[in-house]
């Protein structure tokens, strides 16, 4: 199999969303890769049912927790988003407790545990 030599530093950056796509899918053409794509907004407009007018970090924080902590069984779901929203926003709630499945150890699906815990129900220290 005959491989292209790849160098994105050649490429410019996308200046919007459509470039950016376009990119994305010039890339995979190359490449057989895959991933579901997901915009800040999907994060912000989820965040408004729970009254949260989220920073640009808090966005980069709960992108960055979908992406470590998702559940590849299952994939992203509006659920995750909604969970990851509410463990980010509230991990200075309450100390100790695990503030994505409230202590219980329990995870989202029947028969799971939680994936931040690891079924404990006491948050572990983040790195």
């Amino acid at each position: 199999m005959k491989v292209d030599i790849f160098n994105i530093e050649q490429w410019e950056k996308p200046t919007n969303l459509e470039n950016a796509l376009n990119m994305i899918r010039k890339i995979k053409t190359m490449f057989p890769i895959f991933g579901i794509i997901y915009q800040s907004g999907d994060i912000t407009g989820q965040a408004e049912k729970w009254n949260y007018n989220l920073t640009d970090k808090e966005i980069q924080e709960i992108a960055t927790y979908l992406d470590n902590n998702h559940d590849c069984d299952y994939g992203i779901t509006w659920e995750h988003i909604d969970d990851a929203i509410k463990t980010v926003m509230s991990k200075d709630d309450e100390p100790g407790m695990c503030s994505n499945c409230n202590g219980s150890g329990e995870g989202m699906h029947d028969g799971t545990i939680c994936m931040l815990c690891g079924g404990s129900g006491v948050e572990k220290e983040r790195e």
